[in-house]
């Protein structure tokens, strides 16, 4: 089965975009995504990553899970602190 994990979502996005659309993408994954927080996007703050979806896990890694086929999403950035 899908195993769920539970994160705190730093979301930061460029445009108008829906982010409900975004979010049952992400869950559909097996991510269980609570505590948003909506930002403008910063450009060059998490480099040039074009579409691509980055979920970091674990927060004391460096290894980072890119979701890059998220449908009907541009220039979104997700930054997803785990605790």
């Amino acid at each position: 089965g899908s195993r769920r994990i539970k994160m705190d979502v730093y979301l930061e996005v460029t445009g108008s975009r829906n982010i409900n659309s975004v979010i049952k993408t992400i869950e559909k994954t097996g991510y269980l995504i609570d505590n948003i927080e909506v930002h403008p996007a910063k450009s060059g703050t998490y480099g040039n990553i074009g579409l691509s979806i980055v979920v970091g896990i674990p927060k004391d890694s460096k290894d980072e899970q890119v979701i890059d086929n998220i449908a009907n999403v541009e220039n979104v950035v997700l930054v997803v602190r785990c605790d």
